[in-house]
């Protein structure tokens, strides 16, 4: 369909924009979103400005956790049926392609009787359109994410940025109308409102005017998301966080400390992209001493790793075997020390790809036995986003629990801690509620935030080897 005064809208969840033509049918844009979210995706196909609307394309869409990624929409994809503004069941885009009235109303024959006049589209020599440019300046604030978005009616569009607190953009609008006028003021790529103005503004008749709007205009306190009495956009100039009420929150901290976690990263670490591949060696040092590696994996990565060491005088062993899925990579294992105390540690742990999420899935335990004992299990289940040019993901939301028991026989305070640990998506920090219980069942519960997790606690000095990463391997020769 060609016509001059053709639009494309596209809104997900609160982020909504105008798309560029880029030639003929072949429309985009881009958007910086957050990253493993889903929200409802809807695109309107529409002529003369907004006013009449030809086809619609709705479905819910979740991004994934690269940096970057693509969704195409096919012409076949939009629902052009469902609009029919005379209820005649001719859609909109046929009355218009065929050069009938639109408007003509239910069971009209879209045919012109005697004595009717029926416009079919603008009088080419009437003006109907208004040329208007919008010149904004917004309060003083400097970010490299800003955004202005301005709606009129079912007009959207971004606004230009020109320079300093000065932006402006220019529209085809009918003349002649009046529409509510909304303009928001927007922080990280649309992801926290700083200010709004709204009025309702009608068109005149000239062939072009100018609209403009002040920074006293716009109303900035309406948007507070902690609700502590000051705006985001002043918590943000003065180097606070508008999400979080600092008068009344929780501690912020840097770094929560984890027991081992991520244990399969030291199986993968040491195996060959070589498929199938095997690998076995026994050294002897002494009548006693020996260490045995063992390594087989067959043609799709099935197999086992075995690391055993028995000198004389202590024990050092790891064991994992390695199942691959459509469209997951599991292991379960196995890791051994005893010298004057023993430690054990067990883990089964699951990675799962769809598209470009990474999710994490392990339980594991472990004891520790020596001057007194300790005993833990872990539960995890985390979404990683892929950290570009490593086989790694970050961890960038999800849940840990750990529960982690002391008896100490006079040697060192008993007693169980049981950190819970979860973050969404959208949270800026670590949610931290920890639970300390004495012999006596007494308990003492405290909540804070972390900025950053650690996955490698080194409670006993083997765990040293087996991994130093806070990330979890996420790329697979094998998927």
């Amino acid at each position: 369909y060609t016509s001059n005064a053709l639009q494309v809208r596209v809104i997900w969840g609160d982020i909504d924009r105008s798309a560029a033509r880029v030639i003929d049918e072949s429309w985009t844009v881009s958007e910086d979103l957050p990253i493993d979210t889903e929200n409802l995706l809807t695109v309107t196909f529409s002529d003369q400005n907004g006013a009449i609307t030809l086809g619609s394309f709705e479905q819910n869409f979740r991004t994934g956790s690269n940096t970057s990624e693509s969704f195409q929409i096919t012409a076949d994809q939009f629902d052009t049926n469902r609009w029919d503004s005379d209820a005649d069941g001719v859609s909109n885009l046929d009355e218009l392609i065929t050069g009938t009235d639109l408007f003509g109303g239910a069971g009209d024959d879209d045919s012109q009787l005697p004595g009717e006049s029926i416009v079919s589209a603008p009088d080419p020599l009437v003006q109907n359109n208004v040329d208007v440019r919008f010149e904004i300046t917004v309060p003083a604030f400097q970010s490299n994410e800003l955004l202005l978005r301005l709606t009129w009616g079912d007009f959207s569009t971004s606004v230009n940025w020109i320079g300093d607190e000065f932006w402006a953009t220019s529209a085809d609008l009918p003349t002649d109308t009046e529409r509510l006028l909304s303009i928001e003021f927007l922080d990280q790529n649309g992801g926290i409102e700083l200010g709004s103005f709204e009025r309702q503004y009608r068109t005149g008749t000239n062939a072009a005017e100018t609209f403009q709007v002040t920074a006293d205009q716009f109303d900035t306190s309406l948007w507070d998301f902690d609700e502590d009495g000051i705006s985001n956009l002043d918590e943000l100039i003065a180097g606070t966080d508008p999400r979080i009420d600092e008068a009344n929150s929780l501690e912020i901290r840097d770094v929560q400390n984890m027991s081992l976690l991520f244990m399969a990263n030291y199986f993968e670490s040491l195996l060959p992209e070589d498929r199938p591949y095997m690998d076995s060696v026994i050294e002897n040092e002494g009548d006693f001493d020996s260490t045995t590696t063992f390594a087989e994996l067959d043609a799709n990565g099935n197999g086992r790793l075995v690391f055993y060491t028995q000198p004389v005088f202590s024990r050092n062993n790891r064991r994992g075997n390695r199942l691959i899925s459509e469209n997951s990579v599991q292991w379960s294992g196995s890791f051994g020390y005893s010298n004057d105390f023993s430690l054990d540690q067990g883990f089964d742990s699951e990675v799962f790809i769809e598209g470009d999420t990474r999710r994490l899935v392990e339980t594991g335990g472990g004891s520790w036995v020596g001057t007194f004992s300790t005993s833990w299990e872990t539960t995890v289940d985390v979404i990683g986003q892929v950290i570009e040019g490593t086989p790694y993901c970050e961890v960038v939301s999800g849940t840990i629990i750990e529960v982690y028991r002391v008896s100490g026989f006079g040697v060192v305070p008993s007693g169980i801690t049981t950190l819970t640990i979860t973050k969404e998506s959208v949270d800026d920090f670590w949610h931290v509620s920890r639970v300390d219980e004495d012999p006596e069942g007494n308990l003492n519960t405290s909540e804070y935030f972390a900025r950053e997790l650690s996955m490698h606690l080194v409670r006993f000095g083997y765990q040293m080897q087996v991994s130093e990463h806070d990330d979890f391997f996420c790329d697979f020769v094998d998927l």
